[in-house]
């Protein structure tokens, strides 16, 4: 490794840029630098090179070409491609689209910013036999993400403002942080704040020139406080917020629906989760969840060391199972599975707390008292709810498990999501429905809601029921790989199902006839593009039109492109699980409409 000053023109640019699929000659790889969005993200970068020059404190990495004095860029291609066009824009490829515009757009701003052609630029020099290894990092540790600190750590919001002596965003950042201490609250709360209808509905009036924020009344601060908790427990982000119509939603939701806004702050407890005891909470989490006006008829928390006396000694006998909190537990004996099960039970809605994952054979029945724990383990189910008229089984279609729901469980009843894989005479893969669906509560009982489903594999509970073979497989194997374990081939099945149930989508809804190159396959990128320009969901759905814009806003295909074609991109859980939540429902749908199709077909 060694420094040397090389001239632009002895520099070629490397067909193999990992940002983009492999190209079969230079120009080529220039080209491939302006497509889409990259385009402006080019010019910008030009325009900074023709205004302040190249940048010294970022050498070009490169390795000997083959050719003597000739080098190949590894690390800097869009700056070398910049200067090359800047000195000479003629190097245009010939077969670029809108080539002309684009040479008088460089030959402007080399105008406007008086640009001097830079000869020769500060490189590194890699030998490529014996260093590989140590330039491959260098190049991970500059484009990957802080890498657990060995990587170059990103500024955050606040540490942006404090640099640019923003006074205004240093003075919100304090004035946050002193309600409560939120990390990446800056630019929901900015949204917030900008919307003169929130503000007046918040009690909050600003002052940007003093800087000063003033809080109306103390229910002003307890609504700041409980945007800061929600943004802090991630169940709000800034896509919440972003438009008008979500910012309507967003209190409508929160501040109307909902009152617990109001006693939050008071008690000073955010850790408190709304939502019922799950079944593997231990006692450190049920304590934490139980308030004392919760439960009238519960005398005091249930203590870790209280055996099954001292817990029957705290529910009073003519409490319901609507007092009861949480399902059988598998270690539950006679006594308190009799309890659960009311007199008037018919055998059908006793039968609706048994699960049977393998088939109707193993259903023994109702639950009878002289079953031990390991009769009653196999048998109940820990989501079952009275709502449910009946258990589903596994054989029910979608219209008898559509059946099963009653209109009034309203839009918060989430789709069966349990599956099992039956495999019978080696006939390929089936997906089998099987759960019960949750009731939604009466918001005049002023309950608190329930807890979001915990989610364990990409896309869980999505069914498909056709037989295109992306979809299918990807649902599959995604439904059954651990994302923290296996990344990078959950990132290759996510780029797969996203692009294959939306151009199905689009084809099957007649949505896809403005697509002007046939004989292309599109890509999740081509996909995303039409959708944008052609704004092709905005009359079916503005919800899916509005999932669309936000997933190309936020890159959602190039983060995935770029590990799928890149050679030193890491694959993220975290940017995986971004994506699923901003595609989960809008996917969902697809689903749905797809199998309505393949319903149609068969009649």
């Amino acid at each position: 490794m060694r420094p040397k000053l090389i001239e632009i023109d002895d520099l070629h640019i490397n067909e193999d840029n990992p940002r983009d699929e492999s190209q079969e000659d230079e120009a080529a790889a220039i080209k491939i630098l302006f497509k889409n969005k990259n385009e402006k993200k080019l010019f910008n970068l030009m325009k900074s090179i023709a205004e302040f020059g190249f940048e010294i404190s970022e050498r070009i990495i490169v390795i000997e070409s083959g050719v003597l004095n000739k080098y190949l860029v590894m690390d800097g291609n869009r700056r070398v491609t910049c200067i090359k066009l800047l000195n000479t824009p003629e190097l245009l490829p010939i077969d670029i689209e809108n080539r002309d515009r684009l040479i008088k757009r460089i030959k402007q701003i080399s105008k406007d910013c008086n640009y001097k052609p830079i000869v020769a630029v500060d490189c590194v020099i890699y030998d490529n036999s014996s260093e590989e290894s140590l330039m491959k990092r260098t190049i991970q540790n500059k484009h990957t993400g802080e890498n657990n600190g060995v990587g170059r750590l990103s500024w955050d919001s606040k540490a942006q403002y404090r640099f640019k002596n923003d006074d205004y965003k240093n003075y919100l950042v304090e004035f946050l942080d002193n309600i409560l201490k939120v990390e990446r609250s800056l630019s929901t709360m900015e949204r917030i704040f900008s919307s003169p209808d929130l503000r007046t509905r918040l009690g909050v009036i600003v002052d940007k020139k003093l800087p000063e924020i003033k809080l109306v009344n103390s229910d002003s601060e307890k609504k700041i406080y409980y945007i800061l908790y929600l943004i802090k427990t991630k169940k709000v982000t800034v896509s919440d917020v972003y438009y008008k119509e979500d910012r309507e939603s967003f209190y409508t939701k929160y501040f109307i629906e909902n009152e617990n806004w109001r006693s939050l702050l008071s008690e000073d407890s955010p850790e408190e989760v709304e939502g019922p005891i799950k079944p593997e909470d231990g006692p450190e989490e049920v304590e934490g969840l139980i308030k004392p006006e919760d439960s009238p008829e519960v005398e005091g928390p249930i203590k870790p060391e209280d055996g099954p006396e001292e817990v029957k000694g705290l529910v009073k006998s003519e409490d319901g199972p609507e007092e009861v909190k949480g399902p059988i537990k598998p270690e539950d004996g006679p006594e308190e599975v009799e309890g659960l099960i009311k007199p008037e039970d018919s055998p059908e809605e006793v039968k609706g707390l048994v699960k049977s994952e393998d088939g109707p054979e193993e259903v023994k029945g109702p639950i009878k008292p002289e079953d031990g724990p390991e009769e009653v383990e196999g048998l109940i189910m820990p989501e079952d709810s009275p709502e449910v008229e009946g258990p589903i089984k596994p054989e029910d279609g979608l219209e008898e498990v559509e059946g099963l729901v009653k209109p009034e469980d309203g839009p918060e009843v989430e789709e069966p999501v349990s599956r099992q894989l039956e495999e019978e005479g080696g006939q390929g893969d089936q997906l089998i429905l099987q759960s019960t669906p949750i009731s939604q509560p009466n918001p005049l009982d002023n309950l608190k809601q329930h807890k979001p489903e915990n989610i364990s594999y990409l896309f869980q509970g999505i069914v498909y029921h056709g037989e295109h073979p992306g979809i299918k497989r990807s649902l599959y194997e995604l439904h059954r790989l651990r994302v923290s374990t296996f990344t990078l081939s959950a990132t290759y099945l996510t780029r797969t199902l996203l692009e294959c149930t939306l151009q199905e989508y689009l084809m099957k809804n007649q949505l896809f006839n403005e697509w002007k190159k046939p004989e292309k396959d599109p890509s999740i990128t081509d996909l995303l593009n039409y959708c944008v320009s052609n704004r092709s969901l905005q009359n079916i759905n503005q919800n899916y039109q509005r999932t669309i814009n936000v997933a190309f806003g936020k890159k959602d295909h190039d983060e995935l492109n770029s590990i799928t074609h890149g050679k030193y991109n890491l694959p993220s859980p975290d940017i995986l699980w971004d994506i699923e939540r901003r595609w989960r429902l809008f996917v969902k749908n697809m689903i749905e409409n797809l199998n309505n199709h393949i319903k149609l077909e068969k009649i």
